[in-house]
């Protein structure tokens, strides 16, 4: 099972927007453990994380990890993905979990458990904020940014 693990291949996904929050120079990681697609567009990526998109390619379901409320990039993570408040956005999260439309978000208070989590489960997928780690990781870069 830990090689199977070691199989599995980590996507990660640069991406830097300009233009979505104040800052102009905020860098987003997109990590995928097992994710079945080579590439994705940023409303791809918000639908998967506004639980709108729950199976991959594959009909392996989504494993959504986010930011907890005191990560450092949290506000910002909220605001890329649903142009609101990060109190929005959890509360956006509770009421589709509540209706029982999506399954509930993993949620962690920092890049390398996150980094863990998604390692170690397949189909997980997280956004980091602000990483300049050096994981042994395969990257590809995002073509399309544009602001939605």
């Amino acid at each position: 099972m830990l090689s199977r693990s070691f199989l599995l291949m980590i996507v990660i996904l640069f991406v830097s927007i300009s233009g979505i929050s104040q800052s102009s120079s905020e860098k987003f990681t997109v990590i995928g453990n097992s994710i079945t697609m080579n590439a994705m567009s940023l409303s791809e990526l918000k639908d998967i994380f506004l639980g709108e998109k729950q199976v991959d390619p594959s009909n392996n379901t989504i494993v959504v990890v986010l930011p907890t409320t005191d990560f450092q990039g949290a506000e910002e993570v909220a605001r890329l993905i649903s142009g609101s408040s990060l109190n929005s956005f959890r509360r956006y999260w509770l009421s589709i979990v509540f209706q029982g439309r999506a399954n509930p978000p993993i949620y962690f208070n920092s890049n390398q458990m996150m980094i863990d989590f998604v390692r170690e489960n397949p189909s997980s997928i997280a956004i980091l904020y602000d990483y300049t780690g050096s994981q042994n990781i395969t990257t590809i870069q995002i073509n399309s940014f544009e602001k939605e």
